[in-house]
């Protein structure tokens, strides 16, 4: 069971559908498919609803997509850029959400390509109101990108009624000369607003530039810290440290290296520091203060935005949102997470003010076997769980198009949730594929080979086969043979470049390959990607078949006894090739006796082995036999 806080999770709320009345959902667009041609503003009229209902959720969309430049430019929708999108109403302006657009100049990236970001702004609805305007700010200087901008209204309740929001800090600060930087980021004097119960600093910050050396800001690990009334109340580090698991790729560019608080192709997440005990209509001040750093003409920056926003009392004692379905979900967000095996995973957040100490959720494929599974916890409000759902078995029968799935909260702590309206989704999901319970993995290593791993595991997470020796520019040619269930493969690089990257030229060029035995027909790897990984992938499938016993057709006689066995079995082959290889499996595919031979009657010690029903895999004349064995004791 992993823990989340708010600080993460609060831009990527919302990633799948969600159960509502009818007519209780209001859509609003502001930009559509706006071709972002070079730096600067772009900004579209939105008109928002003018009555006073509320809403418990409001999303912001960002569609990003691709155009083909006029004439024929050097760069087309090629460069990692910043994307800042603003509310602008008549009294005040923020800004509500950022991205980062990815090196798109690859395969991946059709002029039709386009990918989601998902802004929860669900605090902004006092401001979210009649006629305003939404500000895209572009800071590429070359064309390529659209951008789509729409706002979806859910009725209802909120968590917590947002009083005000005051925001502090705003812009791109060169970062290297002290003095300078704190003109623009001085310390600020508030007052904890009438009605307000708790005050949160909303803190969005990227780095950009690279000075010589240490190239700061981009590349850099610094650091800031939130003060309050002159006491340090919160360190963070400006830095992201996974954009090799980065679910947009491959791209061109460096997309794989860490970065100051972004990713290329990513949103950027927001940072949420509570600012403490502060008492309604009194006078504080806040500070944000940047790790010292002096450099002489430096090229370094950081772009902020810093918002303090006053929360009133939770609306619901008891409360658990669910707040997206990971797995199974065809989302693009959740590309590294899907196909699933027979586990799904959902994101819930504790939404009202007291804590969640256990849960009940009911899961499933609509109109098949639902499951109830209870679940012990301690979450705290405001904070995010992320959690597994297991033995969803129907994922092995489900056919190869298109499915759903569906998830409810049905208690929180003993009893009904007192907030009904968030706690259902439902997600379409592409089935894992079927692979046949017998095939090769073939993986050559680049001169990194060290660095390069595989995995397998079935449904109950336990690990079946495994390559984990591996040497610089080695072929591995492994065997696997599995009865029928799910499993997942999961392939680790350390270096956090793939087996093929053209950054890491030096290494060369590794390969990854799964191939039917039978037919040596190519299994789809859904994220290999020819080697350009990143820090690794996973593919989950299914075998539908129980190990098999039958024969191919021409191939050779074989005879295996006695069956039971108990000491030693006797394999009589009747075979035109000279060499025969016998292996030796037993039921979670792990090899447990191998050996070759050139007689016609081949005797294969067991009695070291546990009771138990094994497979037995003989290969000659280019054909193979599998056959089942039993051996009791």
């Amino acid at each position: 069971m992993k823990h989340y806080y708010l600080l993460f999770f609060l831009s990527i709320f919302l990633l799948a559908g969600v159960k509502a009345a009818p007519g209780d959902t209001t859509v609003v667009q502001s930009h559509a498919a706006t071709q972002l041609a070079n730096f600067g503003n772009y900004n579209a009229p939105a008109v928002f609803p003018t009555t006073n209902t509320t809403y418990r959720n409001i999303t912001m969309t960002f569609t990003l997509g691709k155009y083909q430049c006029q004439g024929n430019p050097q760069y087309c929708g090629d460069w990692d850029y910043g994307v800042q999108i603003f509310l602008f109403t008549p009294t005040d302006t923020f800004e509500i959400g950022r991205l980062i657009t990815p090196y798109a100049n690859v395969s991946r990236f059709p002029w039709n390509w386009q990918h989601r970001y998902e802004f929860d702004v669900t605090d902004y609805a006092q401001y979210l109101k009649g006629n305003t305007s939404v500000r895209i700010h572009y800071s590429g200087y070359s064309g390529g990108f659209t951008a789509n901008v729409k706002f979806t209204f859910i009725e209802g309740t909120p968590p917590r009624n947002v009083i005000k929001i005051d925001r502090l800090w705003h812009g791109s600060f060169s970062y290297g000369n002290a003095t300078v930087f704190e003109a623009n980021m001085n310390a600020r004097t508030k007052q904890m607003p009438a009605g307000a119960q708790a005050a949160v600093l909303k803190f969005n910050v990227t780095g950009h530039g690279s000075n010589p050396g240490d190239n700061c800001s981009e590349f850099c690990s610094k650091y800031y810290s939130v003060n309050v009334n002159g006491a340090m109340i919160a360190q963070k580090n400006i830095w992201r440290n996974n954009c090799g698991l980065n679910n947009l790729y491959p791209q061109t560019g460096t997309w794989i290296y860490d970065r100051a608080n972004w990713c290329p192709g990513d949103l950027v997440q927001a940072n949420y520091h509570p600012l403490g005990n502060l008492q309604a209509g009194s006078n504080y001040t806040v500070d944000v203060d940047f790790q010292a750093y002096n450099v002489t003409s430096s090229q370094a920056s950081y772009t902020v935005e810093g918002q303090v926003i006053y929360y009133g009392a939770y609306n619901y004692t008891t409360d658990a949102s669910l707040e997206t379905i990971i797995s199974p979900n065809d989302h693009e967000a959740y590309f590294r997470s899907n196909p699933t095996c027979e586990e799904a995973r959902i994101l819930v957040k504790n939404t009202g003010n007291t804590t969640i100490n256990s849960m009940e959720v009911t899961y499933g494929l609509p109109g098949g076997t639902l499951h109830t599974f209870p679940l012990s916890l301690s979450m705290q409000p405001g904070n995010f769980e992320e959690l597994s759902l297991p033995g969803n078995a129907d994922f092995l029968t489900t056919g190869s198009g298109k499915a759903k799935f569906i998830a409810r909260i049905t208690k929180v702590n003993g009893a009904a949730d007192l907030n009904a309206l968030n706690n259902e989704m439902q997600t379409e999901f592409t089935p894992m594929p079927v692979w046949p319970n017998n095939f090769l993995l073939n993986m050559t290593t680049n001169k990194a080979g060290a660095q390069t791993k595989w995995r397998i595991f079935d449904a109950a997470g336990t690990e079946v086969k495994a390559r984990l020796q591996t040497s610089n520019s080695t072929t591995y040619r492994d065997t696997v043979l599995l009865p029928a269930g799910c499993y997942r493969l999961e392939v680790t690089d350390t270096g956090c470049n793939g087996l093929s990257w053209w950054a890491a030229s030096s290494q060369g060029n590794g390969t990854l390959a799964a191939k039917n035995l039978s037919n040596n027909a190519n299994l789809a790897l859904k994220g290999y990607f020819n080697g350009d990984f990143g820090c690794g992938f996973t593919q989950a499938f299914r075998i539908q078949s129980a190990l098999g016993t039958k024969e191919e057709k021409a191939a050779f006689a074989l005879a295996v006894y006695p069956n039971p066995a108990q000491t030693t079995l006797h394999v009589k082959v009747d075979s035109k090739q000279q060499t025969v290889t016998m292996e030796l499996y037993n039921m979670l595919g792990q090899q447990v006796s191998k050996l070759e031979s050139t007689s016609a009657t081949i005797q294969i010690p067991v009695q070291h082995l546990p009771s138990g029903v094994y497979t037995l895999k003989c290969q000659a004349d280019n054909k193979i036999i599998q056959k089942q064995i039993v051996i009791n004791r």
